[in-house]
């Protein structure tokens, strides 16, 4: 593939993003602009696929403008922008050449890959002068001002991310000046949100201020501080000039309900030699969770409570580090550190993969060897071969096989001569066995054999991968028969792996013509999956009588789900299209497939993320009744309390109860407790259950689920809705634009059943389309399929919502799919506004015909 280096950066960046950071909408976004670089430039369109790497690195450098430049998170974006830097080397520049050309003598603004202290982005102004040689030359202002000298800038084309002509605005900030990104719009969207703010006054000192960001108006910030251990004084607002914060992040409420955070620091001698990282292994119940170190720290989301083993991956000259630890349950953060002490740790043995090779003449095959034990000091290891005429060995363990015969590969340590070895034997070619002749038809495709049998000196028979050709030209597996013409018999040619010969296949021409193929169905056009489980799909070829029915299998995400003949296997949470492609006429049919973890079933749970009032929070208790599994009469009092995250006072006496038998389906909390609220809006209520007025830490003892109490107007901006349309397959593959979206409040019918139509005004005037009053939110799809929200009817309130699509003739889109990040198998088309939450949505409809 051409961009293949570029590809597989992403790919690589995506892993470190999957493994390293948590499940937010930071992630997402990151991990959507990946994945869409990386279908574009399969696709060959490596100009969209620079446009969401553009977005990417711009992404990185925003999210490292919220972070200190010294915390690990900030440390760990900036290794992937580095590694983000090496794709700019596949970047088409001619493009962005003829672009400037137009702009020769404008004023222009630039954002380059070279990032500054502190991660901002350098826009940089001036008056473009000269394009040429994947270079630009901009004009900025001199730093004398009655010089006639301009001073130049010369940037690289390949270092540009984008442009921009430069406004009046943009030149008075001062041509050249590093502009930085403004606060104000990301700290906006956090109003009413427990952050953290970074303050400078000074180059020397800085200090950071944790509380509920309040009002963010003419370059101040106002910011409500909880008083230090004084819970019954009012908290403090602190103002605060925007000039002076150097960055902020939002802070964690409470961290994950019901675990601890455990980090582990990895600490080495002094003056020796060590790898950067390495993985540190928590084992708990005999079962192993691996987390690679970064900048010498693995971070673990654990149970709170119980005993768990910490122990360092094996590394050469270094005793293997082993800590036991016991977890109390009483706190949420843990501090915990790995030594490696260098010690001489003798060998012990070696041990080879193999043990046997049979090898052709003239091919190769590795070995290797592993030390015992594998932290061994000394991991030098020699080669040799009994008999070199037979079998060579390179230093590093590549067997070439020179004759037929025997021989043995013989590694040994350097460190108390321990040795192991494989016996190979070489064998030949003597018989390829031809492939049998093919019949066809006039017009028929014909699907190649990938292999042919070969019979070796030994007897044995073995498969050899075949490539093949017809009048000079290789062949991609197939084979056309003209449909004109009177030639009865067409003779390929194959060259066999492994050898210097080569063999020839017959295709018999019968006189009359084959049925073609116009079209492909499947019998599934979309599918929810868990992890693990398998879907099995069904091609229909039209005409049943097509002479060929051969096809081939794709998925577009194979980190999802994976495709082998028709059989489908879910993977990872995510969105796949499952694509059948026919041999004869590349005809193409769909299947969308949504793949969520197992959910976890919540014992109770509240009904609702966000109440507007503490008198509406009601628990669900219906999966508790199910579990428990009571007789007819009997019942089972349950001691309640509630508090707030960050605090262990109870908000309400702990010691009320309520009674669950068969017939308890939910209960209104404030009516059994009538626990207090705080002015904290952002801060999450948690809600404790237990048979056992002590409410033990184990989960099967003490239940717990959380819910907000918002503020009077909580509302939420329409940018805060972000979707993408992708359409494939028909006659509007790869044109999104202008098609409709709706946001529109629940209504009383099953979800899945839920569509536009149901929306639609009985009472609008015929032939024009309008939505009742419960549709909040009206958009149309750009040329990108980029959602464009007409002005809402109403304030957006916070609460549940469904997303739908007026989805053109002939295609379906997944809304009706299971949601990856759901927890408990919500669809896609389900949407919840919550204050200071965003949501984003990437839409795909797929053709099943008219």
């Amino acid at each position: 593939m051409k961009y293949n280096h570029l590809i597989n950066n992403l790919r690589e960046i995506s892993s470190q993003i999957k493994n390293k950071l948590a499940k937010n909408e930071d992630r997402n976004i990151l991990l959507c602009c990946i994945e869409k670089a990386i279908n574009h430039a399969k696709n060959g369109d490596i100009e969209r696929a620079f446009s969401y790497i553009n977005k990417l690195y711009t992404k990185f450098i925003i999210l490292q403008s919220k972070h200190s430049p010294c915390c690990h998170y900030y440390l760990f974006l900036e290794k992937l922008k580095n590694k983000l830097l090496k794709c700019y080397a596949d970047q088409p520049v001619e493009v962005l050449e003829e672009e400037l050309m137009e702009l020769i003598n404008q004023r222009i603004q630039i954002l380059t890959v070279l990032s500054p202290p502190a991660g901002r982005p350098p826009n940089i102004t001036g008056i473009l002068r000269e394009v040429k040689d994947g270079i630009i030359k901009l004009a900025l202002q001199n730093e004398h001002e009655d010089s006639d000298t301009e001073r130049m800038g010369v940037y690289r084309l390949s270092e540009i991310i984008e442009f921009i002509p430069a406004t009046e605005e943009d030149s008075e900030c001062g041509d050249g000046d590093e502009t930085e990104v403004p606060f104000n719009d990301e700290l906006e969207k956090l109003i009413d949100e427990e952050i953290k703010l970074f303050i400078s006054e000074s180059t020397t000192e800085r200090i950071s201020i944790t509380g509920v960001l309040q009002e963010v108006k003419d370059g101040y910030v106002k910011i409500k501080v909880e008083q230090e251990n004084e819970i019954d004084i009012e908290p403090e607002v602190r103002v605060y000039q925007t000039d002076y914060i150097v960055g902020f992040s939002k802070t964690d409420s409470g961290g994950t309900p019901g675990m601890v955070t455990l980090e582990v620091a990895v600490q080495w001698p002094e003056g020796v030699e060590h790898p950067e990282e390495v993985d540190v292994i928590l084992t708990r119940e005999e079962v192993d969770v691996v987390v690679e170190t970064i900048d010498g720290i693995a971070i673990f989301i654990t149970e709170p409570s119980g005993d768990v083993i910490l122990r360092g991956e094996p590394v050469p000259g270094f005793e293997i580090p082993i800590k036991k630890i016991r977890l109390t349950g009483n706190q949420k953060y843990v501090t915990e550190t790995l030594e490696y002490q260098a010690a001489v740790i003798p060998v012990e043995g070696v041990i080879l993969n193999q043990e046997e090779l049979e090898l052709i003449v003239g091919s190769s095959e590795e070995l290797s060897a592993t030390i015992q034990p594998p932290n061994a000091s000394n991991q030098n290891i020699s080669w040799e071969s009994s008999d070199e005429n037979i079998a060579t060995v390179s230093d590093d363990g590549l067997v070439t096989a020179v004759s037929t015969g025997n021989a043995t590969i013989i590694v040994t340590t350097e460190d108390g001569q321990e040795t192991d070895s494989a016996e190979v034997e070489v064998v030949s070619i003597e018989q390829i066995l031809e492939p049998t002749p093919i019949t066809a038809l006039r017009g028929e495709v014909i699907v190649l054999p990938e292999i042919v049998r070969a019979e070796l000196s030994n007897d044995n028979l073995v498969d050899l991968a075949v490539t093949w050709s017809f009048a000079d030209e290789e062949l991609e597996g197939v084979f056309e028969v003209p449909l004109e013409g009177d030639i009865t018999a067409y003779t390929l040619t194959g060259n066999v792996e492994q050898t210097e010969q080569s063999i020839t296949l017959t295709i018999n021409v019968e006189d009359s013509q084959a049925v073609p193929v116009t079209a492909v169905s499947l019998d599934i056009n979309q599918a929810s999956l868990l992890v693990a489980e398998t879907l099995i799909l069904t091609e229909t070829i039209h005409p049943g009588g097509a002479t060929t029915k051969e096809v081939i299998w794709s998925s577009s995400n194979e980190e999802a789900a994976t495709v082998t003949d028709g059989i489908v296997k879910a993977v990872n949470p995510g969105i796949a299209v499952i694509t059948v492609t026919t041999i004869d006429g590349g005809y193409e049919a769909y299947c969308q497939v949504s793949v969520s973890s197992i959910p976890e079933l919540e014992l109770i749970y509240a009904t609702q993320e966000v109440y507007d009032s503490p008198e509406e929070v009601t628990i669900n208790v219906e999966n508790l009744v199910e579990f428990l599994e009571l007789d007819d009469d009997e019942e089972i009092l349950y001691y309640i309390k509630v508090e707030q995250s960050g605090s262990n006072r109870s908000l309400s006496s702990g010691d009320d109860t309520v009674i669950i038998n068969n017939d308890s389906i939910e209960f209104n909390l404030y009516e059994v407790t009538e626990f207090e609220t705080t002015q904290n809006y952002s801060k999450e209520y948690f809600v404790y259950m237990s048979t056992d007025p002590d409410y033990p830490k184990a989960d099967e003892q003490t239940l717990m689920t959380n819910f907000k109490v918002g503020s009077p107007v909580p509302t939420v901006s329409k940018e805060n809705v972000r979707v993408n349309l992708e359409i494939l397959g028909g006659p509007l593959e790869g044109q999104p634009q202008d098609i409709t979206f709706i946001l529109a409040r629940e209504i009383d019918k099953e979800v899945i059943d839920i569509t536009w139509e149901d929306y639609i005004d009985p009472e609008a005037p015929e032939g024009e389309i309008e939505f009742i009053d419960e549709v909040k939110l009206i958009g149309s799809t750009d040329s990108e399929g980029n959602v464009i929200w007409e002005e809402p009817r109403e304030s957006l309130k916070l609460g549940g919502y469904f997303l739908l699509e007026v989805t053109p003739e002939g295609y379906i889109d997944n809304l009706n799919l299971v949601n990856p990040e759901s927890e408990d198998g919500e669809l896609l088309k389900e949407v919840h506004l919550t204050r200071g939450g965003s949501i984003e949505r990437d839409i795909i409809n797929t053709y099943i015909g008219e």
